[in-house]
């Protein structure tokens, strides 16, 4: 009986085959292998920049309203932002490293990129619920804290929270802390304001730039003036 590595004149036919189908599992495995590693890589890189993008929308709306707005517009605001920049996040982090299954993980990756936008969808939702019921809580307990001063005070005509309502808004600009930033005047307001501590910090620690200075001031100098910076005479 011939065996695998008999010579029968056609070569070893039994040990040759064997040796070139256990190389070509081998190399199979190692494709395998490596497809499944860069894939959990792009998945890992897209789930966590859709997180960064859904936290910084929601950011975004607490930033630009203030504490009057009405929670069902906050709820609506936070889920559509924090879905949107979930979004943008996913596709920023794809560009670079995009979700594909190489020649093994075709499926895997299509599963996973509808799972990705799935949880992006529930996330955002589930975020603008719990913003909207965080607004009514406290829209809840400030009247409930106005009801509990007005008590204090108006022994003989009490009252409950329900007499104190929160006047609501569709958007609280007014109120945000944007605003209080970028509101009108409010950069000019904040220039000014660090202008004068850096002509207070200035003059406290390093004194007037001009050494022909000192001789001009004639009193309380006006900030930011010119005897700081020109010689005598040229004012």
């Amino acid at each position: 009986m011939a065996n695998g590595n008999e010579y029968t004149g056609g070569g070893y036919t039994g040990g040759l085959g064997s040796a070139s189908g256990a190389k070509g599992g081998a190399y199979k495995g190692q494709a395998m292998r490596g497809e499944a590693t860069d894939l959990k890589a792009s998945i890992s890189k897209a789930n966590l920049w859709s997180s960064l993008g859904r936290t910084l929308g929601w950011g975004a709306v607490m930033l630009a309203t203030g504490g009057s707005v009405n929670p069902i517009t906050l709820g609506i605001l936070v889920a559509a932002s924090s879905y949107g920049a979930g979004k943008a996040g996913k596709y920023l982090a794809e560009r670079g490293d995009p979700i594909e299954g190489g020649h093994y993980y075709k499926g895997t990756a299509t599963t996973a990129e509808t799972e990705l936008d799935t949880q992006n969808l529930t996330a955002s939702i589930m975020s603008g619920i719990t913003s909207g019921i965080s607004a009514k809580k406290a829209q809840l307990h400030e009247s409930s804290v106005a009801a509990t001063e007005w008590n204090i005070a108006n022994p003989d005509n009490l009252k409950t929270a329900k007499d104190f309502p929160v006047v609501t808004k569709g958007l609280d600009w007014e109120g945000s802390e944007l605003h209080n930033w970028f509101g009108e005047g409010k950069m000019r307001v904040h220039g000014k304001n660090l202008m004068d501590y850096l002509d207070e910090d200035l003059a406290a620690h390093v004194g007037p730039i001009n050494p022909f200075a000192e001789p001009m001031i004639a009193g309380v100098p006006t900030r930011r003036s010119s005897v700081y910076l020109d010689p005598p005479g040229s004012t």
